[in-house]
């Protein structure tokens, strides 16, 4: 993520640097990331939101390494994507002319 185009950062929490460490100390500071039932075996680097990027919790995080910090990012982008082209395809329903409403 280019940060000095981003609003990101503000929407971390104060004590992000804390939750970092935590993640790091947990994983052993090897990537948390499992791919087809095998953990990643590369140093993490970065700590990844799991699911919602507003769930700042400990369990809600991973400590990830980039190559795989750049695979899930992009797959989520993917499915957001996704989502807001099917929900753009979506009609109103027209009323029917004799209908009563």
């Amino acid at each position: 993520m280019a940060w000095g185009t981003s609003n990101r950062r503000s929407q971390l929490p104060r004590n992000w640097q804390q939750l970092r460490t935590a993640a790091k100390t947990r994983a052993g500071g090897i990537c948390e990331h499992v791919t087809d039932g095998a953990r990643c075996t590369t140093p993490g680097r970065e700590l990844h939101h799991t699911g919602d990027n507003t769930d700042h919790r400990l369990e809600a995080l991973e400590w990830i390494c980039t190559d795989c910090h750049k695979r899930e990012t992009q797959k989520q982008a993917r499915a957001s994507q996704t989502a807001r082209y099917r929900d753009a395809r979506r009609r109103t329903p027209e009323t029917h002319p004799g209908s009563i409403t």
